[in-house]
């Protein structure tokens, strides 16, 4: 329709539109309100002057008939209504051609060029499908068309309106179908949308160009926050964890309100001032742990020094010709080395197997356990080993059942063993300690209960620094008005062993009220 020319009441297509129409050998015709044909071009001479609406709905549905496909759209100029109808030869002529002369020899189809020039002329492409409709000959075949059609598929897209047409027959003894797509025709409705579409684009376009011309107007005063923001981040990335001098330009100094220019990056400020917190706060922490290292290595040389300084003195001792050792002089300086030696054994166990954890070389041998005779086994052993005089230890266990669980018991010990000495060490001789051993929601889905074992003693308890350090490899919680006691490896080593076994501990404490050790340990099939 837009390509249609109205001046003075006479109508005509433009010149390119007729050679197209002339190389696709279309034709066009134009009624006016009563049917009267008022302009044609390329119209065959069979085609009627004159059309009734019902004679035009007929003719339409009866392509096959005439020979001719029929398009038709309707629209008011200038206070008139005209009907354009657009013709093309039926292509079923054109297909019956292709089928008549499609040969197939040793799995090659033919068709005979001057069909497919055709075909080419008019725009189209064909297909012929066997009889799972699979693609087994195409020419022109646009490259996102399908090559294989369901029934589903096929049935859809060949009724009655669509221009795709088809022919089915034998071809060496297959049955198989023709099918031939016309060059698509643009409706008025098809028409109308691409107009639509070319009127949403100039509206997103004149969209950016406002929002350019926009940003133009404001692009410094918006920009000044992200300039702000970068060099905050250049900061944090330089190990400066504060906001950039420029704080005044953010907020108001006596209210604390972000400024109109900020305003909008409140969120995004926030997310930073919580960043540059935690980093800080990080980075203290790495301090800490750093000087916390720094001191535990000069501890752990000290202790090292010390024992092997007294085992060469004694040895020099020992060595002078000019001193004679009493059998009892001899049997104490022995006992001395003896234990300075276990000492240096006991500190590089104990490096070791932190180590050891931490770089998952500690494989556990997990067996089911009886919890109960485990914790009393292991509470005999450590009042046996204790330094202590008539140490006092409570056991609460649950009475008459059994408590299994998978566990390496030798490891698991070993984090029970450090448990109870640090609380003897580290507290004064009255102290008590309870043990306590309770099944935590018992479920028949799993086929070992979660367990709880709490270790508590009445003791002096912990400050925060210490409680907040506890665990920790290079921190060493000692008296200070006694000589250091263990290798400052203990209870790291314990919380690490209780880990592997797919449990947690936590330590709650206050300064002379006492110590609560928890250990949690899930429930477990076998």
């Amino acid at each position: 329709m837009s390509a249609t020319k109205i001046n003075e009441g006479k109508l005509d297509l433009n010149p390119q539109m007729k050679r197209q129409m002339t190389q696709r050998d279309e034709w066009v015709q134009i009624l006016d309100e009563s049917g009267r044909e008022v302009f044609r071009y390329n119209t065959p001479n069979g085609i009627p002057h004159v059309f009734s609406p019902s004679e035009l709905v007929l003719y339409k549905q009866h392509v096959e008939q005439v020979g001719t496909d029929i398009h038709t759209w309707y629209q008011t100029v200038n206070g008139k209504e005209y009907t354009w109808i657009l013709g093309r030869k039926n292509p079923y002529a054109l297909l019956q051609q292709i089928k008549r002369q499609t040969r197939s020899k040793d799995g090659y189809i033919f068709i005979p060029p001057r069909l497919l020039s055709e075909v080419r002329q008019r725009g189209g492409w064909i297909q012929i499908l066997d009889h799972q409709g699979k693609e087994i000959y195409q020419y022109a075949r646009p490259q996102d068309a399908k090559k294989r059609y369901s029934l589903g598929e096929f049935a859809r897209i060949s009724q009655r309106g669509s221009s795709f047409r088809f022919l089915t027959g034998e071809l060496q003894g297959q049955h198989v179908t023709w099918v031939y797509h016309p060059a698509e025709v643009e409706s008025g409705e098809e028409r109308t949308e691409s107009i639509n579409r070319l009127f949403f684009f100039c509206a997103v376009l004149s969209a950016v160009g406002i929002f350019a011309l926009f940003a133009y107007r404001f692009g410094k005063r918006l920009g000044e926050p992200l300039l702000f923001m970068m060099d905050w981040l250049r900061n944090l990335s330089n190990g400066v964890y504060r906001m950039p001098s420029r704080q005044s330009d953010v907020k108001f100094p006596h209210s604390g309100k972000s400024k109109k220019t900020f305003a909008l990056y409140q969120e995004v400020i926030q997310a930073l001032e919580q960043l540059t917190d935690r980093l800080k706060e990080v980075e203290e922490k790495r301090k800490q742990l750093e000087q916390s290292r720094e001191e535990w290595l000069a501890g752990v040389t000290h202790d090292l020094k010390t024992p092997l300084s007294a085992i060469k003195g004694y040895a020099d001792l020992y060595m002078s010709p000019g001193y004679q050792w009493s059998e009892q002089e001899m049997e104490d300086y022995l006992q001395l080395v003896v234990r300075k030696t276990e000492y240096i054994q006991q500190l590089i166990d104990d490096m070791s197997l932190t180590f050891r954890i931490k770089n998952h070389a500690l494989p556990l041998q997990l067996t089911a356990c009886d919890m109960k005779e485990m914790i009393r086994l292991t509470a005999a052993e450590v009042i046996s080993e204790s330094c202590v005089e008539n140490p006092l230890i409570r056991l609460d266990l649950p009475a008459d059942t059994t408590v299994m669980y998978p566990i390496d018991a030798k490891w698991f010990k070993r984090a029970l063993v450090n448990l109870l000495m640090n609380a003897w060490i580290h507290n004064p001789p009255d102290t008590e300690i309870t043990i306590q051993l309770e099944i935590e929601k018992p479920s028949i889905q799993h086929d070992y209960p979660a367990l709880r074992i709490v270790i508590a003693d009445n003791g002096k308890g912990m400050d925060e620094k210490t409680l907040a350090s506890l665990f920790d490899r290079y921190y060493r919680g000692t008296d200070t008005d006694g000589p250091p006691n263990g290798t400052g490896l203990g209870m790291a080593i314990a919380k690490q062993l209780i880990e592997l076994h797919h449990g947690n501990i936590s330590v709650s404490s206050k300064l002379h009220h006492g110590t609560t050790i928890t250990i949690r340990l899930p429930a477990r099939n076998k």
